[in-house]
């Protein structure tokens, strides 16, 4: 489900408080109307009603005008017998009880007065009438008036809501990780310190990073002196006339340094890639980033052959020099675990968003138990027959994460592959 913009949710609600305000005191106005015009009328009718009794209590006084009354009719009757009547509606009904009722489209007043009963009806088609002409004229007026609220509205989210959507899309960068401040023109007081607030939080986000990027550095330098300082010295022993007893522990001793030197460098590399920022991206060929990463890892495996696609310059922002100690690992990982006899296979597949690499081996697949941790730190899947630290794919999911790709293994008809899906 599309969750709707900040901006369009509050078009939405002014315009909704705003249509059922009007239509409710259009209702209330309707209302009134047909109140007082039903009050007029009925005064119209006691004053019609009076003269009519006052005529025959005394017919010899005064004669009832009916000139103009063509909306009105009588009923008179005494003692039961009807002694009068005028214009009455089809559907004449005598009322029940005393007073004023509207039945149908008829509004009827009954009074009794000594032997007489006197029933005068007022035809309310034109008041209904009048009542509907105004319904239309509210409308005719409602519309246009909503649209013109609706534009004025518009143009007052619009200031309101930019900062904010200015402050989401540099957000947006913020996460990729470019740590630039935000820059926006405040139109409220809220939007003004939230800027600031979000910028305080940027520069000791970026202090952080710095931080930790001198740390790594320190550490690596820390780390690999002394150790290169050791294989160096056991290098020299290695050309020492000792007993041969001695030199195979010295061998044994120089090839856990050289482990140790390769496990600081992969977790160093992890580290840098976690705080590396999205302004060092660059815009690359990813197919000469690929073909670079061949050539390295062919150096190590020259008796086994790849086999790649034809492929055609793919541009892509990246860090070109950490995609391809990725893709080196994919490959590395692949010759590792690959059929002496059979090829290593690199697909590349492209689409407007992304573009799709498949580095693919003839082997073993991995144990489904195993799928879902093979990209954490110093995991190795049970089937695992050689020498490794676990790092390898770990560093392959950093340069993924910072370059927002989606990286996962599949098994199909006895080939492995890794799968990285990388926006363009």
């Amino acid at each position: 489900m599309i969750m709707p913009t900040l901006r369009h949710a509050i078009e939405k609600y002014y315009l909704s408080v705003f249509v059922i305000s009007m239509v409710a005191m259009s209702v209330l106005l309707i209302l009134l109307f047909h109140s007082l015009a039903i009050k007029r009328i009925d005064q119209e009718m006691l004053v019609f009603t009076n003269d009519l009794l006052r005529f025959l209590e005394k017919p010899e006084g005064q004669p009832i005008a009916i000139f103009g009354k063509k909306n009105y009719g009588f009923h008179v009757t005494e003692r039961g017998r009807t002694i009068a009547s005028y214009n009455l509606p089809d559907d004449f009904v005598i009322p029940k009880a005393e007073g004023f009722q509207t039945m149908n489209s008829e509004r009827y007043l009954k009074l009794m007065r000594n032997d007489l009963e006197v029933i005068v009806t007022r035809n309310l088609k034109d008041h209904y009438t009048f009542l509907a002409s105004l319904s239309v004229t509210l409308m005719a007026i409602l519309v246009p008036f909503i649209f013109i609220v609706l534009l004025f509205g518009r143009r007052l989210t619009r200031k309101l809501t930019t900062p904010i959507e200015m402050i989401g899309k540099q957000m947006q960068l913020v996460s990729k990780g470019v740590l630039e401040k935000i820059q926006i023109e405040p139109t409220s007081r809220e939007a003004e310190i939230l800027q600031t607030q979000l910028n305080d939080a940027i520069d000791r986000l970026n202090r952080t990073m710095e931080e930790l990027r001198d740390f790594a550095t320190t550490i690596s330098h820390q780390l690999r002196n002394p150790l290169a300082s050791v294989k160096t010295r056991l290098e020299v022993l290695l050309t020492e006339n000792l007993p041969n007893d001695v030199k195979i522990e010295i061998e044994k001793i120089k090839h856990n340094v050289d482990r140790m030197v390769e496990i600081t460098s992969q977790l160093l590399l992890i580290s840098r890639t976690q705080h590396t920022s999205a302004k060092n991206f660059e815009e690359e060929d990813l197919s000469s980033l690929i073909l670079e990463s061949i050539d390295q890892v062919s150096q190590k495996y020259s008796n086994k052959q790849f086999l790649i696609d034809p492929i055609k310059e793919i541009k892509v922002k990246c860090v070109g020099p950490l995609l391809i100690h990725a893709f080196a690992n994919l490959l590395d990982n692949a010759c590792k675990y690959s059929c002496t006899e059979k090829p290593v296979m690199l697909h590349i597949e492209e689409n407007d968003q992304t573009v799709k690499v498949e580095v693919c081996n003839y082997g073993e697949p991995i144990p489904k138990q195993d799928r879902d941790k093979i990209f954490l730190k110093f995991f190795r899947s049970s089937n695992a027959k050689t020498e490794g630290f676990g790092l390898g794919l770990a560093v392959v999911k950093a340069i993924a994460d910072l370059h927002r790709a989606q990286v996962h293994y599949e098994y199909e008809d006895g080939i492995n592959k890794f799968v990285m899906v990388l926006p363009k």
